[in-house]
């Protein structure tokens, strides 16, 4: 720890200065250029997979890499970064992404951010769950409160001049085919495909939003209450038994892998688990947590942690 000038410091280097090759758990590094596994931190990094947070100018740092500036590519869980090329799987709130697949949030000027693209602007294509979005080109699969999207088949919502927003759309303006739209239901059975603001749903998959008491919310669950499964970009949540996929804001998730951010009391939430309160396991960059029992890989500020191996640290 503390080093200057190192070559190589492979396994937990931590507050190193031009640092050529820190693989493993490497943070608050400066100038490093290939520091894979756990990199936080870190400043001007090359190549920065599995967990790297808090990163400027890096070129890739794939698998949860948050509040990064200036990323190329930073695949799975990027958050907060800004100038990111490629930021598949669970990006949010950045600036200028070229390509930000599945759970991308807050984006500005994303090229491609398909699978549960929210608050973006200038989006080119931003499938399956693309939400108040302005000037996207093909937005398909629940896409709401966009504005002059081409086409935004699959619950499109609140759209402004959408050519052909296909099946589920609502409360849009100049629509030219809109078929098959469930709105604003109350103790539906099976509401399937883009249910909105409804009360007492049973089964509500695909881009559901608003719900209270959905057992089965799968694909794009935003701001329900009492959801059993919200599978894939669940945000907003309470007492969600399974939102795998990009789980935000959640409370008592029983199963929120990939991505799961701010929640309490989620039973296994790995990959990227941030600020969450008595997780059973989060595997893979858990930060800020309380209680873990098993926080494997990039373990952070944690409280209570029974094993937490691969760089544990505060």
């Amino acid at each position: 720890m503390g080093l200057t000038g190192v070559y190589n410091g492979s396994n937990s280097v931590m507050g190193l200065t031009g640092v050529y090759n820190g693989s493993n758990s490497v943070m608050g590094l400066t100038g490093v250029y290939n520091g894979s596994n756990s990199v936080m931190g870190l400043t001007g990094v090359y190549k920065g997979s599995n967990s790297v947070m808090g990163l400027t100018g890096v070129y890739n740092g794939s698998n949860s890499v948050m509040g990064l500036t200036g990323v190329y590519k930073g695949s799975n869980s990027v958050m907060g970064l800004t100038g990111v090329y490629n930021g598949s799987n669970s990006v949010m709130g950045l600036t200028g992404v070229y390509n930000g697949s599945n759970s991308v949030m807050g984006l500005t000027g994303v090229y491609n951010g398909y699978n549960s693209v929210m608050g973006l602007t200038g989006v080119y294509n931003g499938s399956n769950s693309v939400m108040g979005l302005t000037g996207v080109y093909n937005g398909s699969n629940s896409v709401m409160g966009l504005t002059g999207v081409y086409k935004g088949s699959n619950s499109v919502m609140g759209l402004t001049g959408v050519y052909k927003g296909c099946n589920s759309v609502m409360g849009l303006t100049g629509v030219y085919n809109g078929s098959n739209s469930v709105m604003g239901l109350t103790g539906v059975y099976n509401g399937s495909n883009s249910v909105m603001g409804l009360t007492g749903v049973y089964n509500g998959y695909n881009s559901v939003m608003g719900l209270t008491g959905v057992y089965n919310g799968s694909n794009s669950v935003m701001g329900l209450t009492g959801v059993y499964n919200g599978s894939n970009s669940v945000m907003g949540l309470t007492g969600v038994y399974n939102g795998s996929n990009s789980v935000m804001g959640l409370t008592g998730v029983y199963n929120g892998y990939n991505s799961v951010m701010g929640l309490t009391g989620v039973y296994n939430g790995s990959n990227s688990v941030m600020g969450l309160t008595g997780v059973y396991k989060g595997s893979n960059s858990v930060m800020g947590l309380t209680g873990v029992y098993k926080g494997s890989n990039s373990v952070m500020v944690l409280t209570g942690v029974y094993k937490g191996s691969n760089s544990v640290m505060g």
